[in-house]
């Protein structure tokens, strides 16, 4: 493709100069510790992420991750432009360890992947916090302060 098609598709998104944000100090204290219940990564837990791909070496490494970053924060994009058609979804066809991927709106996207990391966060016993906040609502705060 030659390159005037990504430049007639380019979206220019808002920016906030780096000075303009205000950096609020938070106590480590404050936020929750990882599990005790995830001390080593049990052959269960294994057996899951090998059927879902993951080598043992990746998913060891996965693990190992979960003790660098014991707690984890998603902020989930609410606003109307999730609702463009322009996501895609991964369905699972008749054919073992085959998908097809599909059209789907952003939100719907977004939802799929949700789903998932809420379940891995459970599998590995990993704190999670999931808050939806719409981004124009962010942009905004963050502009005003």
């Amino acid at each position: 493709m030659n390159s005037s098609y990504y430049e007639s598709k380019t979206v220019t998104y808002p920016t906030i100069p780096i000075d303009e944000v205000k950096h609020v100090p938070v106590s480590c204290g404050s936020f929750p510790s990882a599990s005790p219940q995830r001390k080593y990564m049990g052959d269960e837990q294994l057996t899951i992420l090998e059927k879902q791909g993951f080598t043992i070496g990746l998913a060891k490494a996965l693990f190992d991750n979960c003790d660098a970053f014991p707690v984890r924060f998603w902020i989930v994009d609410n606003s109307g432009s999730m609702n463009k058609p322009d996501g895609h979804r991964m369905i699972e066809t008749r054919t073992e360890n085959d998908v097809k991927i599909v059209e789907s709106t952003r939100w719907e996207e977004i939802k799929e992947c949700v789903q998932y990391h809420s379940n891995l966060a459970a599998l590995l016993f990993l704190p999670t916090t999931f808050k939806v906040h719409r981004l124009s609502l962010i942009l905004k705060c963050l502009s005003n302060n």
